[in-house]
């Protein structure tokens, strides 16, 4: 594929912008080093300018532009409500990958966390035989679990995860069995400090769901595409539903509610509990709760929407449950076989995690980007993963001016 120069220099602004957004969000979690403020804001005034450069010499339709606008216009406002700036900056990088190849984007990004990672766990192997002091942990039911200086196992579990999963996107074609039992390996190696069920069990599911999908049984890719198609859309209204109904239950109903909230570590009655006090909320807001509350029977304490819907639903808006369900049915008919399984591995992780709208973690929002802006694919061709690039592959597209 022939791509112009100018094209290729823009991608690189896009790429240097990604990058930046990616070592300052790690960077805020980090306790290994002090970050001085002119240098996070730095962190953020300068992928904010590479990025709206990127946004102005694009090329729009009166559509296209009217929808980039909508869309970054409801994120400015919902975080000036919610003060989620994660938000805007997942929006601006999703409608500024025209003409970008996401396996270079996704390249840069496993390289700049994979740096980031190992010096953070050399450190801490280092200090944890030098300076043990120094080590803090986080405990669950008792447990240890180690974090590595990056504010939480869950967190340093979601970077290690998603880079793992960006690893198998981007080599999709050319992994044999051998290499994803090293991935897990890797993976479940460092279970055993963070003791972070959500990561290994997406993993275990990943790999399991890849080998059957390699298989291309006719009535797997057909399930696989309805459930990649409306599996977001399901999620958004199941949970909004569960947190809704559970002050008017009683009897059976009530055991079964309790019981999935056990197999969801509790996070069920947070979602329950910011509703009843808040209610749902369409463009965003901020919802304060004291450090510990006792609420129907049940004392709770650092109140966090460790679900994604919960989060979209009672803080960040309902909007982007709407956004979010009609891009994922969108993309269908334009995914390739690998990018449907992530697409249902990142809804998955969002019933347990809220990092899924944080496009510098959970990669799959680069999906939409990589879509929106290409024409109408034929019915009777499907995308292959294979070839160079990562625009769609395996047809020749031209791109629209959306």
């Amino acid at each position: 594929m022939n791509i112009p120069k100018r094209q290729l220099w823009y991608e690189k602004i896009f790429i240097t912008a990604f990058v930046i957004f990616i070592l300052k969000n790690m960077l805020d979690s980090t306790s290994l080093i002090h970050m001085p403020g002119w240098v996070g804001i730095l962190l953020i005034l300068l992928p904010l300018l590479l990025t709206g450069y990127k946004l102005v010499m694009q090329s729009y339709s009166k559509a296209g532009f009217a929808l980039v606008v909508l869309c970054i216009g409801i994120c400015s406002y919902s975080i000036i409500r919610n003060k989620n700036y994660t938000l805007l900056y997942s929006c601006l990088s999703i409608c500024a990958l025209q003409h970008v190849d996401i396996r270079n984007v996704l390249k840069a990004s496993i390289w700049t966390k994979a740096v980031v990672l190992i010096i953070h766990v050399v450190s801490y192997i280092i200090l944890n035989y030098l300076r043990p002091e120094m080590i803090v942990y986080v405990y669950r039911n008792g447990a240890r679990r180690h974090f590595f200086f990056l504010s939480h196992a869950n967190l340093f579990t979601a970077y290690l995860v998603w880079m793992s999963l960006e690893f198998i996107y981007l080599n999709y074609d050319k992994l044999k069995l051998p290499h994803y039992i090293a991935i897990w390996l890797l993976n479940f190696a460092f279970y055993h400090f963070t003791d972070t069920n959500t990561g290994i069990i997406l993993m275990i599911g990943v790999i399991l769901l890849i080998y059957v999908v390699k298989q291309d049984w006719r009535i797997t890719n057909k399930i696989l595409s309805v459930v990649s198609r409306y599996i977001f859309l399901v999620f958004s209204v199941i949970f909004p539903l569960i947190a809704v109904i559970y002050t008017r239950l009683n009897g059976t109903l009530l055991t079964l509610w309790q019981n999935l909230n056990g197999l969801l570590s509790g996070r069920l009655l947070y979602g329950a509990l910011g509703y009843d006090v808040y209610g749902f909320t369409l463009f965003g807001r901020i919802a304060h709760f004291p450090t510990k509350v006792l609420w129907k029977g049940y004392w709770l304490d650092g109140i966090v929407f460790d679900n994604s819907f919960f989060g979209f639903f009672i803080a960040n808006g309902v909007i982007y449950l709407f956004l979010l369900s009609f891009a994922f049915y969108f993309l269908d008919r334009r995914t390739s076989q690998v990018e449907k399984v992530l697409i249902i591995a990142f809804v998955v992780y969002g019933i347990m995690e809220a990092y899924v709208s944080n496009i510098f973690i959970c990669f799959p929002l680069v999906f939409i980007g990589k879509y929106i802006y290409m024409i109408k694919k034929p019915e009777n061709i499907r995308i292959s993963q294979e070839g160079e690039s990562g625009y769609a592959t395996g047809i020749q597209y031209s791109h629209s001016s959306l």
